[in-house]
């Protein structure tokens, strides 16, 4: 069974990324995986070949994963050599 759930959807189109909100959305009652329906998906390509009709400029913050991931990279590897410490 799959149950409509309103979501936002983030994507990246050129330059850009375009967020929507509210986008009808398919939700896997077993294990929770997520898929748009067809007619779905051809309203978002239409909104992001031409977004102008369907947004409203607004300004958020956002992080980038890099600064993230360096320090998960290097937790891995402090975590790897005291691994092999103990063996």
């Amino acid at each position: 069974m799959a149950h409509l759930a309103y979501l936002p959807q983030a994507y990246e189109y050129g330059a850009e990324l375009i967020l929507i909100q509210h986008v009808p959305t398919m939700m896997c009652d077993a294990c929770g995986q997520s898929y748009l329906m067809g007619p779905v998906l051809k309203e978002i390509e239409k909104a992001l070949r031409d977004p102008s009709g369907y947004t409203t400029l607004t300004t958020v913050k956002m992080a980038k994963f890099a600064k993230a991931r360096q320090q998960i990279v290097h937790e891995a590897k402090r975590e790897t050599k005291r691994q092999e410490a103990k063996q």
